[in-house]
Protein backbone atom coordinates (compact mmCIF):
# COMPACT_ATOMS: atom_id res chain seq x y z
CA UNK A 1 0.00 0.00 0.00
CA UNK A 2 1.08 3.46 -1.10
CA UNK A 3 1.85 5.44 2.24
CA UNK A 4 2.50 9.09 0.95
CA UNK A 5 0.69 12.15 0.56
CA UNK A 6 -3.15 11.26 1.51
CA UNK A 7 -5.40 12.28 -1.63
CA UNK A 8 -9.33 12.17 -1.31
CA UNK A 9 -10.50 11.69 -4.69
CA UNK A 10 -14.10 12.37 -5.50
CA UNK A 11 -16.06 9.39 -7.39
CA UNK A 12 -18.81 9.44 -9.44
CA UNK A 13 -20.06 5.62 -10.89
CA UNK A 14 -23.50 4.35 -10.98
CA UNK A 15 -22.75 0.97 -11.44
CA UNK A 16 -21.96 -1.15 -7.69
CA UNK A 17 -19.94 -3.59 -9.20
CA UNK A 18 -17.14 -1.19 -10.82
CA UNK A 19 -17.76 1.82 -7.78
CA UNK A 20 -16.34 -1.21 -5.40
CA UNK A 21 -13.52 -2.34 -7.57
CA UNK A 22 -12.86 1.39 -8.27
CA UNK A 23 -12.58 2.44 -4.37
CA UNK A 24 -10.76 -0.88 -3.45
CA UNK A 25 -8.25 0.00 -5.80
CA UNK A 26 -8.43 3.87 -4.61
CA UNK A 27 -8.03 3.41 -1.03
CA UNK A 28 -5.38 0.49 -1.47
CA UNK A 29 -3.19 3.32 -2.52
CA UNK A 30 -3.87 5.28 0.61
CA UNK A 31 -6.30 7.63 -1.20
CA UNK A 32 -9.67 8.10 0.76
CA UNK A 33 -12.51 7.99 -1.12
CA UNK A 34 -15.85 10.21 -0.97
CA UNK A 35 -18.69 8.77 -2.76
CA UNK A 36 -19.93 6.83 -4.82
CA UNK A 37 -22.36 8.80 -6.10
CA UNK A 38 -24.49 8.13 -9.15
CA UNK A 39 -26.41 11.01 -9.63
CA UNK A 40 -25.15 14.02 -11.03
CA UNK A 41 -27.06 16.75 -8.76
CA UNK A 42 -25.44 14.63 -5.77
CA UNK A 43 -22.05 14.98 -7.62
CA UNK A 44 -22.43 18.53 -8.06
CA UNK A 45 -23.50 18.93 -4.27
CA UNK A 46 -20.67 17.06 -3.12
CA UNK A 47 -18.31 19.15 -5.54
CA UNK A 48 -19.62 22.11 -4.08
CA UNK A 49 -19.68 21.15 -0.20
CA UNK A 50 -16.62 18.69 -0.14
CA UNK A 51 -13.02 19.35 0.57
CA UNK A 52 -10.95 16.47 -2.38
CA UNK A 53 -8.13 16.55 -4.31
CA UNK A 54 -9.38 14.77 -7.42
CA UNK A 55 -12.23 13.26 -8.72
CA UNK A 56 -13.15 9.87 -10.94
CA UNK A 57 -16.34 10.37 -13.37
CA UNK A 58 -18.30 8.13 -14.60
CA UNK A 59 -19.20 9.56 -17.91
CA UNK A 60 -22.69 8.26 -18.07
CA UNK A 61 -24.37 8.33 -14.47
CA UNK A 62 -27.97 7.34 -13.32
CA UNK A 63 -30.76 7.59 -15.91
CA UNK A 64 -28.30 8.72 -18.85
CA UNK A 65 -27.12 11.84 -17.29
CA UNK A 66 -23.87 13.23 -18.39
CA UNK A 67 -21.49 14.42 -16.22
CA UNK A 68 -20.00 17.22 -18.03
CA UNK A 69 -21.60 20.28 -16.04
CA UNK A 70 -19.37 18.36 -13.13
CA UNK A 71 -16.71 17.97 -15.58
CA UNK A 72 -16.44 21.72 -16.30
CA UNK A 73 -16.66 22.79 -12.79
CA UNK A 74 -13.70 21.12 -11.48
CA UNK A 75 -12.10 21.96 -14.68
CA UNK A 76 -12.83 25.74 -13.31
CA UNK A 77 -11.34 25.05 -9.97
CA UNK A 78 -8.13 23.77 -11.44
CA UNK A 79 -9.39 20.16 -10.35
CA UNK A 80 -7.65 17.39 -11.60
CA UNK A 81 -10.02 14.38 -13.19
CA UNK A 82 -10.32 11.59 -15.36
CA UNK A 83 -13.20 9.90 -17.34
CA UNK A 84 -14.75 6.41 -17.04
CA UNK A 85 -16.68 5.26 -20.18
CA UNK A 86 -17.25 1.90 -21.43
CA UNK A 87 -17.26 3.89 -25.37
CA UNK A 88 -14.01 4.71 -27.17
CA UNK A 89 -12.19 8.31 -26.77
CA UNK A 90 -14.71 9.95 -29.37
CA UNK A 91 -18.03 9.98 -26.98
CA UNK A 92 -15.68 12.81 -24.96
CA UNK A 93 -16.15 15.00 -28.12
CA UNK A 94 -13.57 17.55 -28.62
CA UNK A 95 -14.05 19.99 -25.60
CA UNK A 96 -12.70 16.71 -23.78
CA UNK A 97 -10.47 14.97 -25.89
CA UNK A 98 -7.44 15.57 -24.13
CA UNK A 99 -8.48 14.89 -20.38
CA UNK A 100 -7.74 11.55 -18.89
CA UNK A 101 -10.19 8.62 -19.96
CA UNK A 102 -9.75 5.27 -18.62
CA UNK A 103 -11.96 2.71 -20.60
CA UNK A 104 -14.04 -0.11 -19.24
CA UNK A 105 -13.86 -2.46 -18.48
CA UNK A 106 -10.77 -0.57 -16.66
CA UNK A 107 -7.25 -1.84 -15.83
CA UNK A 108 -5.82 -1.87 -12.78
CA UNK A 109 -2.56 -0.49 -14.34
CA UNK A 110 -4.33 2.35 -15.62
CA UNK A 111 -6.58 3.56 -12.60
CA UNK A 112 -2.84 2.90 -10.48
CA UNK A 113 -1.38 4.90 -13.11
CA UNK A 114 -3.80 7.48 -13.01
CA UNK A 115 -3.63 7.80 -8.75
CA UNK A 116 0.01 7.76 -8.55
CA UNK A 117 0.64 10.65 -10.76
CA UNK A 118 -1.89 12.95 -8.84
CA UNK A 119 -0.18 11.83 -5.55
CA UNK A 120 3.12 12.87 -7.29
CA UNK A 121 1.60 16.19 -8.24
CA UNK A 122 0.69 16.48 -4.48
CA UNK A 123 3.74 15.58 -3.30
CA UNK A 124 5.72 17.62 -5.55
CA UNK A 125 3.50 20.82 -4.95
CA UNK A 126 4.05 20.44 -0.75
CA UNK A 127 7.89 20.27 -1.60
CA UNK A 128 7.57 23.36 -3.59
CA UNK A 129 5.27 25.23 -0.88
CA UNK A 130 7.35 24.01 1.86
CA UNK A 131 10.51 25.88 1.39
CA UNK A 132 8.36 28.89 1.47
CA UNK A 133 6.58 28.08 4.89
CA UNK A 134 10.28 27.55 6.55
CA UNK A 135 11.54 31.41 5.26
CA UNK A 136 8.06 32.65 6.51
CA UNK A 137 8.86 31.04 9.95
Amino acid sequence: MYTGSRLTILMAEDNLIPAVEIAEIVRELGCRVVGPVAKLADLMELIETTDFDAALLDVELKGGEKVYPAADLLRERGIPFAFFTAYDRDVLGPKYSHDILIEKPFARADLEKCVLDWIEAKEASLAIDEPAIKREA
